[in-house]
């Protein structure tokens, strides 16, 4: 009976440790990551684990940015 026990109880910690251990692995390798690139403003792919920083289209374009509403045609009031 005390071996059972004994066994059991160095099972618990053995999966004790193993949680310890996957938890730690995802909060440095996973979370981290994704929080210092998000702080820094730039967009986190979390297929590739990339931290990519967004370009504005007008750079590639030529044209100014112009806000959506200005740039959008008005329509006739409905009568």
């Amino acid at each position: 009976m005390t071996k059972t026990i004994s066994r059991l109880k160095y099972g618990f910690f053995a999966l004790f440790l193993l949680g310890s251990a996957a938890s730690t692995y995802h909060a440095i390798y996973v979370v981290k990551p994704r929080q210092d690139c998000e702080r820094k403003g730039a967009w986190w792919d979390p297929e590739e684990r990339i931290c990519a920083t967004p370009i504005d289209i007008s750079l590639f374009t030529g044209r100014p940015r112009t806000p959506a509403a200005a740039s959008a045609p008005s329509r006739p009031a409905q009568p």
